[in-house]
């Protein structure tokens, strides 16, 4: 019922939750992915050797899951610090200025969740190239999926990143820009080598 709500509120009237939220509720999935290959892996015949490695990646799951449900709330409340600042008022020139600077700094506050859903989108695609090569193979398009929702997430993610940036003054936005510049083409080059990868990866 919680994710029914979700999904009514999503379709609502209303800004927030938005696609930042959004892109965190699909990273979580994402994550859940990635968690069900590995406990699909572990105690199963023919793959003792990789059950260590099955168990951390359950248990960082688990971390990276909590991670990506706190930051759909972070997300909605980053962006209503923003809908606040834009009701200040702005009758005299001091207030206008004001109201600006409120405006950039929550705007600067905002893009910092879905930078965190970014950051826990490119690590949940680099768990789920390591089990889509080492875990169940049966479960190998359960791993596609993982990498697919979390590359989804990220660039959801990232775009409402590089919207808010394009509001602020350049002085305020140049080492952000720099950082989602840095992130887009590293999670480009992990999610190619998963694709890669699953391409020469027998299915059975």
């Amino acid at each position: 019922m919680e994710f029914e709500e979700f999904l009514r509120r999503l379709g609502s009237a209303t800004p927030t939750p938005g696609g930042g939220s959004a892109s965190a509720v699909v990273g979580s999935i994402a994550i859940s992915l990635t968690k069900m290959v590995a406990n699909l892996t572990v105690n199963k015949k023919g793959y003792e050797s990789v059950q260590e490695r099955m168990g951390e990646i359950i248990r960082e799951s688990d971390v990276i899951m909590s991670d990506f449900l706190k930051l759909e709330k972070e997300d909605e409340d980053a962006f209503n610090l923003i809908s606040q600042s834009w009701k200040l008022p702005r009758a005299t020139e001091e207030e206008k200025q004001a109201r600006k600077r409120k405006i950039n700094e929550a705007t600067l506050i905002a893009i910092r969740p879905p930078l965190k859903i970014a950051s826990r989108a490119i690590r949940t695609i680099e768990l789920a190239t390591y089990v889509m090569q080492n875990g169940n193979r049966n479960a190998i398009s359960d791993a596609l999926c993982s990498a697919e929702f979390a590359y989804s997430a990220f660039k959801g993610s990232i775009s409402n990143v590089n919207i808010n940036l394009k509001s602020l003054p350049e002085e305020m936005s140049e080492g952000e820009n720099l950082k989602v510049k840095l992130l887009e083409g590293y999670a480009s080059n992990i999610y190619n080598k998963f694709m890669k990868l699953f391409k020469e990866t027998p299915l059975k």
